[in-house]
């Protein structure tokens, strides 16, 4: 591992900081780890951790790529709220998971990997049916089923082998 600077063609403002760091990873699985690098209110470029052996001219072409055609062209607004609740905020807790785990309702099956039982079902039961109503009666979607058969071809060329190795069987 090594690590190599990739400078922006054009800087951008850091303004769009959170923009770019949520992309960098998908730019290219090379990239193990970065940080931006600023100068003023710009953003010049970034310090990747890539492999010692990457195509440092390709990796630049893609980072610069996605700032020209995803990042830069964005107009940053402020979310706009349509609702916010009327409750107490601090009627939530923390330890959400802990405490279903301990009622019952959650349990760890493996990292990343849980189940639940009721009354969490019947909850995400009943969220699910009102968004299908919402989506079909006010929007006038339409429901479809997809296969949950994905092509292998597909799935290696997206690198998903790589990524989740633990997910083969």
């Amino acid at each position: 591992m090594s690590i190599k600077s990739i400078n922006l063609i054009k800087p951008i403002p850091k303004k769009y900081s959170e923009e770019f760091e949520k992309r960098v990873f998908f730019i290219s699985e090379v990239i193990k780890s970065f940080s931006l690098v600023f100068e003023n209110d710009l953003i010049m470029g970034i310090q990747a951790e890539v492999n010692d052996d990457v195509d440092i001219d390709s990796l630049t072409r893609k980072v610069n790529n996605v700032v020209e055609k995803e990042i830069a062209v964005q107009i940053l607004q402020p979310p706009k709220i349509v609702w916010e609740s009327k409750n107490n905020r601090e009627q939530f807790y923390e330890d959400t998971f802990e405490r279903m785990t301990q009622e019952g309702i959650a349990h760890e099956c493996a990292e990343g990997q849980m189940s639940f039982g009721e009354p969490f079902l019947s909850l995400m039961e009943a969220l699910d049916r009102k968004f299908k109503e919402i989506a079909i009666n006010k929007m006038g979607g339409t429901e479809y089923i997809y296969p949950t058969l994905i092509p292998t071809r597909v799935l290696e060329d997206c690198g998903y082998f790589d990524s989740f190795p633990h997910m083969l069987m």
